[in-house]
């Protein structure tokens, strides 16, 4: 019986070993932890703050690719839609328009795009790849029209200080859990729909 369960439990450490994810925490951990012992500025609460801040950007928008390709989508306008959001965020604000409400015209700029993909795909029947393969070629074409093929420069002291008050950290968790919710819960209605749509 002790030589069952002792069997029982190895397979069942090798069976949590074989997770990519888990491989992936240790890889992540052994890296933090030889980091640690190389450089004394590593394990500080500066480098902590400024590692959570910068990776958030990429928080988000992985966030939201993991609906999408747990829904059977694609999406290939990810990265232009980015730099889309942050061109008019940066023109509303040199404009003179209020922080607040440049970052909120960015994102419905964006969220503008995302319906366009998602009517042309669910409406249309178009290829997912097809079509966010030609929304990222229109939306950089519009990108060079609109900033004159230049980055988006001198922008208000005020929206610097507004981005590294670690206003990015809490978002990032907000969309985690939102995501989370999204693809654990039965009665998350849109990703849901899109499931059965796929069926």
């Amino acid at each position: 019986m002790k030589e069952f369960r002792s069997n029982k439990a190895a397979a069942a450490i090798l069976q949590f070993f074989r997770y990519r994810e888990v491989l992936l925490g240790i890889v992540i951990a052994t890296v933090g932890i030889v980091m640690t012992f190389v450089s004394p500025y590593f394990l500080t609460v500066a480098n902590l703050r400024a590692l959570l801040v910068t990776t958030t950007l990429e928080g988000i928008i992985s966030i939201g690719m993991v609906m999408v390709l747990a829904a059977g989508g694609l999406d290939l306008s990810v990265g232009s839609v980015l730099a889309f959001a942050g061109v008019v965020a940066g023109l509303a604000m040199k404009s003179g328009l209020p922080i607040y409400a440049s970052v909120l015209l960015a994102l419905l700029a964006s969220a503008a795009v995302g319906l366009v993909n998602g009517l042309i795909i669910s409406k249309l029947r178009f290829d997912p790849f097809i079509t966010t393969l030609g929304t990222m070629i229109m939306v950089r074409g519009l990108l060079l029209v609109m900033s004159n093929g230049r980055a988006v420069l001198n922008l208000p002291e005020r929206f610097n200080y507004f981005y590294g008050q670690g206003i990015s950290v809490p978002c990032v968790l907000l969309s985690n859990n939102s995501g989370s919710h999204g693809v654990s819960s039965k009665k998350s209605g849109v990703f849901q729909i899109q499931l059965l749509c796929r069926k």
